[in-house]
């Protein structure tokens, strides 16, 4: 019985603390306690103790009354019957970050932060409790300071912290850490992604603000040592050194500068007057075809070749790619002299030098046939965006990348011309490859967002840029009459429907609203009877009903089917996770509802809130999630809001298109005939006689 135990454990306990004895004398009191607790479980016990032991046991081991070793041994084996309460809390933390000594050990420290950690990921912490930690944050955070309690304080602070924790101070404490940190644990940056979810603008825009600034001050600083060399070398030489970017022909003295040309009719008739390094000029001025890309590809790879690495190097480089990227702007694509040697510093680029402007050149590659295509420029980038050493942006804006290529052959206005178009490195035909270009890249563009989401489904800024790619995808068959599809993985929509915030989830949600338009609308481009059309409607379908399931019927792994899979999970997979959640007393097909999702349960409470307010009623007195139950219960109150939970779902689908939610509005209003009606009847209501 936990009464006999706690009795016989208090009495040790007061021998334990109540005199001073030797490090041997403790270790022997720990291992009477530790025996005693076994031989309770043996006997079918708990090996559990009530409140008062508990503390008093903590009390001792967290105020350095014990040696370290009694300590670390003794707190463990002291585990309360109930769950968690307030004291104890208050116990595990008061502590926290003392000097040791007179404080306890960090490594004691360390342990009494493990056992909350666990307590909280158990469920085992008391109402009251729970409250205290949601003041206690602050408290949580100094941990992050020293180095042995950094990763259970980090791992302890991505349970507790909510929204309104997450503020200015704590996103640039966490910052500097992180880049302070010579290797940073990875709990800060599961600590990041936690602050990212919540306020994923606000982080950002700190995080980006304190790189620019680090960043413009090793800018500034190169650029000293760089002036220092050069003037070096002025006066060993006695002469002045030719500006990196100066550019001229010395056949046309009178020639232009490139940046005078601001228009294409004035680059087409000033041609031979413009301002280009004398090799170039002469190669230009050669006979055409092949010779001439030759030529100009040898110039430009002659350019490079001749560069130092150091960092006049590297501005020359840019600013000959800048160069690239504005003659190309002008003609709307990769000109075809360029073609070959892009491709070819693609296959030895390092993934970082001139991202931006290398990017910005695959943008404007001009269609060509898809395995071309990806043998000169994708496979290269597709190298990178498998490796885990590239840094967090890079595959967001490799994405990006994705989607400004597919708007820019979107827009040509040559789709339907019947000549055949040739490029430097492999011509199209005239009966076909365009489409199957264009449905090359989404397919490829597709296959890595899967492989990212897999790899890094926490991180907003890959799941973000992916959901634009899809959005504008969905712009080919609606908006540009290109008969081109793609159907988004199972594995992101199911990332996108269980994320915790409403940006994926509401944009995921339109999305396979626009889809269910393409594959099945009238102002679709697609042939909707075709063979391929009838499998996509039929995988679209299959997402549609568990989206519908899991967001209004309130089946989250509960399929209609008992013999069917959902969510991708096996069927061993899904009992598994449903009995897992019985066990803790969770209504688990209920969890991922629109009242009870992670990234719309405030919002239902704050959506109610204005209803209440707009009926002179309150929803003080409301408890827990809204449900049907706590809706019935709250009515009850004498100022509680009268407002059945079926009433309640369409109003907060529309008060959340209000809020900008708008996939998630326009999804659920198309595909559950009861709001086809409401909208109907709605419209109808305020169209004027």
């Amino acid at each position: 019985m936990p009464t006999t135990l706690t009795t016989t454990l208090t009495a040790l306990l007061s021998r334990l603390l109540g005199v001073p004895s030797s490090k041997e004398a403790q270790t022997a009191v720990v291992d009477e306690v530790r025996k005693l607790i076994d031989e309770d479980v043996e006997r079918g016990g708990a090996g559990l103790v009530e409140e008062e032991c508990v503390r008093s046991g903590w009390d001792g081991c967290l105020r350095g009354q014990l040696a370290p070793s009694a300590s670390l041994s003794l707190l463990p084996l002291l585990l309360p019957s109930a769950p968690l309460t307030l004291p104890l809390l208050l116990a595990l933390l008061s502590p926290l970050s003392r000097p040791s000594p007179p404080g306890p050990s960090y490594p004691t420290q360390s342990l009494a932060l493990e056992m909350l950690l666990v307590f909280v990921e158990e469920g085992w912490v008391g109402s009251e409790a729970r409250e205290g930690l949601d003041r206690v944050v602050a408290v949580l955070e100094r941990g992050l300071e020293f180095g042995k309690l950094r990763e259970p304080a980090a791992d302890l602070l991505c349970l507790v912290v909510r929204r309104h924790h997450i503020t200015p101070h704590r996103i640039d404490f966490l910052h500097s850490l992180l880049t302070r940190l010579p290797s940073p644990p990875s709990s800060l940056y599961r600590l990041l992604d936690t602050y990212r979810s919540f306020e994923p603008e606000r982080v950002y825009q700190g995080i980006s603000q304190r790189r620019g600034t680090v960043e413009r001050g090793k800018k500034e600083g190169k650029e000293v040592e760089e002036a220092k060399r050069r003037r070096i070398e002025a006066d060993a030489n006695s002469k002045l050194p030719l500006p990196i970017t100066f550019s001229t022909d010395l056949h046309s003295p009178t020639s232009l500068p490139l940046s005078d040309i601001r228009t294409l009719p004035s680059l087409a008739s000033q041609i031979e007057d413009l301002a280009l390094p004398c090799q170039a000029a002469s190669a230009l001025r050669s006979v055409s075809g092949s010779t001439k890309r030759v030529r100009v590809q040898e110039e430009l790879q002659h350019e490079l070749y001749d560069l130092e690495p150091t960092d006049a190097g590297a501005k020359r480089v840019a600013d000959l790619f800048a160069r690239v990227r504005e003659l190309s702007e002008f003609a709307g694509e990769l000109l075809e002299e360029l073609e070959p040697f892009f491709a070819e510093y693609l296959q030895r680029w390092d993934g970082s030098a001139h991202r931006k402007l290398v990017f910005d050149l695959v943008a404007l590659i001009k269609p060509l046939r898809f395995r071309d295509l990806h043998r000169h420029y994708l496979r290269p980038l597709e190298t990178f965006a498998k490796a885990d050493s590239v840094d967090g942006t890079w595959i967001p804006d490799f994405f990006a990348c994705l989607t400004a290529l597919v708007s820019n052959w979107a827009v040509r206005d040559d789709w339907d011309e019947t000549v055949s178009r040739s490029t430097a490195l492999g011509a199209l035909e005239p009966d076909a490859p365009y489409l199957e270009a264009l449905q090359g890249i989404l397919e490829f563009a597709n296959k890595q967002i899967e492989l990212a989401c897999q790899q890094r489904p926490h991180d907003l800024t890959i799941r973000s840029a992916s959901l634009a790619f899809y959005e504008l995808a969905l712009s080919l068959p609606l908006e540009f009459g290109l008969p081109v599809v793609v159907l988004p993985s199972s594995t992101f929509m199911h990332t996108c429907l269980l994320s915790n915030e409403v940006m994926s989830l509401s944009r995921i949600c339109g999305i396979l609203a626009r889809l269910r338009e393409a594959l099945t609308g009238a102002s679709t481009a697609l042939e909707i009877n075709s063979e391929s059309n009838t499998a996509l409607v039929t995988e679209l379908n299959a997402r549609l009903i568990e989206f519908v399931a899991t967001l209004w019927q309130k089946r989250f792994l509960t399929p209609a089917d008992p013999a069917q899979s959902n969510l991708g999970l096996s069927l061993e997979d899904l009992e598994d996770l449903r009995e897992y959640g019985d066990e803790r007393g969770q209504a688990t097909s209920a969890s991922f509802g629109l009242s009870t999702h992670p990234a719309l349960a405030t919002l239902a409470k704050d959506c109610l809130s204005v209803l209440a307010v707009e009926r002179g009623k309150s929803i003080s007195r409301l408890v827990g999630a809204i449900s049907t139950s706590s809706l019935k219960q709250l009515a009850k109150e004498p100022d509680g809001v009268h407002i059945s939970f079926n009433e309640f779902r369409p109003a907060f689908l529309e008060w959340v298109q209000e809020q900008g939610a708008d996939g998630l509005s326009d999804f659920l209003f198309s595909s559950l005939v009861s709001l086809v009606k409401r909208r109907a009847s709605n419209s109808a209501s305020q169209t004027p006689a």
